[in-house]
Formats: structure tokens, C-alpha cells, sequence
């Protein structure tokens, strides 16, 4: 069957014969990865196919950001998807909700540690592995569940629908998916030339202990039932906040400008500046924590933390303070803290100053050179001035809201 060529120029492409509509809240990569499989072609086929290959033979990892305007056409055209379908793989389809991704640059001169530094997006994946496997329709239980979207975003830590943390880890070789070896620059998907893999199937390469060349782990991630366990009573406390995470992620986006409450376009900004007050002032938070487990585990990614700061990560990058923690777990204890820090009433001037104050200045003790500028690279404060935080109310286009001021 011959399929008449869309696009312009060096962007032409051809409409796939065996294309897959998206799935319910899917990531760019996760449909790659079902295209991919299939057509039994690799990832980095499939996306050449449909007119994502970089001019380096890259697949850029900024794509889950974005994708540019001269490749949203062409995409849409080859995977017979509308431009608003295209659109909504990529995380851009938050920014209006989640702000630090509408802060974030990457291009293709930059790699995605600007990414990680703001809590905007992580290139690799968390999971729930009970989604990756599927709802039983046919077509999922033939290429697989959603990778989905938001499992980039740091402050998806658990999945509310199964109950369950998610996992950031490969059962059988504890790498982590998506994430780039030494000599492999991040990109979208990890061995994008690699074919045969299930999209639940993990795709690091794993040594071989008698020097053959290495070969895929090829573990199912969707098999995968060792997700962190806490307590039930600690468990319920994570998930309520998650669903409310998930609330303000997953509304309307078309009005979210217009209808968000200025506690509603706040809430992110100052969940992550709170989250830093009690990581770099710990243990002066410990009273916030809501239980002596959620406690210990805050406990434990900052004493990790504080071990590998000055030790190089397997991608060669250096561990940054203020980078949002990789375990689900101790994420996801950080954040109940750090909202418990701003509290569940309505916020006041001099409330949230008597909770914050003795906290900031803690974290400005112990690190002078880390605490204000990590602040600022969140994007949220006005100014910085002195050592001192206070908090006072500020209008801007949203409504009045609080500004953090240190």
C-alpha cells in the first residue's frame, strides 16, 4: 500500500501503516517505545519514521519537554495524530499547572540537569508497575499499559489508583530506567537502537561476567511487585497528598490560568521551597514529619545526600543539593513534610513566619552558599536579601498570593 508523504523539505515523512493511538495520560517516549515494538523495528527507527531523529542522529531528551514547531507537524501526520494529541505527550501540557516547567530551558546545547536543579522533570521514569502492565483490553495486554507523563514530574511519587508507591528502579539490576550510561548523552529513550524489547522491559545494558559484550537486562518491569513499603496508617497519609498533587496536575488546563485560586497557583512553588527548608535545615524539621518512619526516611536521603555530595553519579554529573530525591519513598516523606510545614489552614503572615523562620535559619547555617541560590533557582522568589526569610503577601496576575523572601 503506498502512504503519500507528509511534511516539508528534509522533515517529509510517510504516515505509518501501523500506528497506535495514545493512551490515557501516555508520555512521548512510552509511545515510541509500543510503536517500536509494534512494528518490531527499534525506538530509534520508529522515531525516525515519524521525523523525531535530531540532525546528530540524536532522539533529544528536551523532546519530552517539548518538541519543536517544525517537528509537530510531521510527527502528528506520520503517527495520524492531531497536533493537540502530539502536544499533549510532552510535559509541556503542565506548564500552565506546574510551574517550574514553564521556567525551564533545554535545547540542544544544554543537557537536562537545569531540569533536575528546578524540580521540573526528570528524564527518567518512575513507575507503577500494576499501570505498566495494563487493564487487560487487547491492546494493552499485547504491547503494555501507559508510561505515563507525570512520572517525570518529582512530585509523582505514588500511584493512588493501585495504592502503591512507585518505583524508580529495575527489580532485577537496580538501574534506573532512561538512564544514560557514561558514554551515552541523556536522551529520550536509553539504547534508542536496541529492537525486540517489550516497552515494560528493562533496557540497560548489563556486563557480562566472562567479557562477552553486554546485552539488555530485559527484566519485565511490570512483573515488578517490590515497590517501597511503609506502614498502612503512613501509606494513607502519602496518598492523600499525592491525590491532591494529582488534582491540581490533572484539571482543566484550558482554564488554568484564568480559574486557578492563588493558593492553587502557589501550591507547587511553595511545596518545593518548603521541601528545601526542611532538607537542608534537617533535623530541626523532624517535629513535621508525621511519623517516626516518614522521619527516618527524610533521615535517610539526607545523610545519603550528604555522602555522595562530593562523589560523581554513574552519568558523571555531581549530586546537587537542591536536586529533588530519586527514591519514591523519601520523596514522597519530604513532601508530606514540607506541607505540613505550610500548614492546612488558611495561611497567615505571622503563622507561617513562626513555622518557616527558625527553619531558614538553620538551613542558612549550615549552608551559607547553598540556600539562597537554590531558592532562587526555583523561580519563586522575588528577591533575596540577607539571611533572614520572611513572608509577605504579593499581587501579581493569578491573584494575591505569598512570596518567600530571604
Amino acid at each position: 500500500m503506498h502512504h503519500a508523504p507528509v511534511g516539508r523539505g528534509s522533515m517529509t515523512v510517510r504516515r505509518l501503516a501501523r500506528a497506535l493511538s495514545p493512551l490515557p495520560e501516555e508520555s512521548l517516549p512510552g509511545l515510541l517505545l509500543r510503536l517500536a515494538y509494534r512494528m518490531e523495528r527499534s525506538p530509534a527507527r520508529a522515531a525516525r519514521l515519524c521525523g523525531l531523529i535530531h540532525h546528530q542522529n540524536r532522539l533529544p531528551g528536551e523532546y519530552l519537554i517539548s518538541l519543536p514547531a517544525e517537528r509537530i507537524g510531521p510527527f502528528a501526520a506520520a503517527a495520524r495524530l492531531n497536533v493537540e494529541e502530539a502536544n499533549a505527550l510532552t510535559l509541556s501540557s503542565f506548564a500552565a499547572l506546574y510551574p517550574p516547567l514553564a521556567s525551564v530551558r533545554i535545547d540542544g546545547s544544554r543537557n537536562t540537569t537545569a531540569s533536575r536543579k528546578s524540580w521540573a522533570a526528570s528524564i527518567s521514569s518512575r513507575y507503577c508497575a500494576a499501570c505498566l502492565l495494563g487493564d487487560g483490553s487487547p491492546v494493552q495486554t499485547l504491547y503494555g499499559g501507559p508510561w505515563k507523563l507525570r512520572w517525570h514530574l518529582p512530585v509523582a511519587y505514588a500511584c493512588v489508583r493501585h495504592r502503591t508507591l512507585l518505583s524508580h528502579t529495575c527489580p532485577s539490576c537496580g538501574g534506573t530506567p532512561n538512564r544514560p550510561t557514561n558514554t551515552e548523552r541523556q536522551g529520550l529513550i536509553t539504547h534508542r537502537t536496541t529492537s525486540g524489547l517489550h516497552p515494560a522491559q528493562c533496557r540497560r545494558l548489563v556486563p557480562d561476567v566472562h567479557g562477552a559484550p553486554a546485552v539488555p537486562c530485559a527484566a519485565r518491569l511490570d512483573h515488578d511487585r517490590q515497590a517501597a513499603r511503609v506502614p498502612e496508617a503512613d501509606l494513607s497519609v502519602l496518598l492523600a497528598l499525592q491525590h491532591c498533587i494529582d488534582q491540581r496536575l490533572m484539571c482543566d488546563q484550558s482554564t488554568a490560568d484564568a480559574g486557578q485560586s492563588a493558593s492553587d497557583r502557589y501550591f507547587f512553588p511553595d511545596l518545593i521551597v518548603a521541601a528545601h527548608l526542611i532538607r537542608l535545615s534537617w533535623p530541626d524539621g523532624a517535629r513535621y514529619a508525621s511519623s517516626t518512619s516518614l522521619a527516618d526516611l527524610i533521615d535517610r536521603h539526607v545523610s545519603s545526600a550528604a555522602a555522595r555530595r562530593h562523589t560523581p553519579e554513574p552519568d558523571g554529573r555531581m549530586p546537587i543539593a537542591w536536586d529533588a530525591p530519586e527514591d519514591p519513598a523519601e520523596c514522597a516523606a519530604v513532601l508530606v513534610a514540607a506541607d505540613s510545614l505550610l500548614g492546612h489552614e488558611e495561611r497567615d503572615d505571622a503563622g507561617m513566619t513562626d513555622r518557616v523562620r527558625p527553619l531558614a535559619a538553620s538551613a542558612f547555617s549550615r549552608n551559607p552558599a547553598n540556600i539562597g541560590a537554590s531558592l532562587r533557582r526555583m523561580d519563586v522568589l522575588p528577591f533575596c536579601c540577607g539571611s533572614e526569610l520572611v513572608i509577605r503577601k504579593i499581587s501579581g496576575p493569578g491573584g494575591t498570593g505569598y512570596g518567600w523572601h530571604v
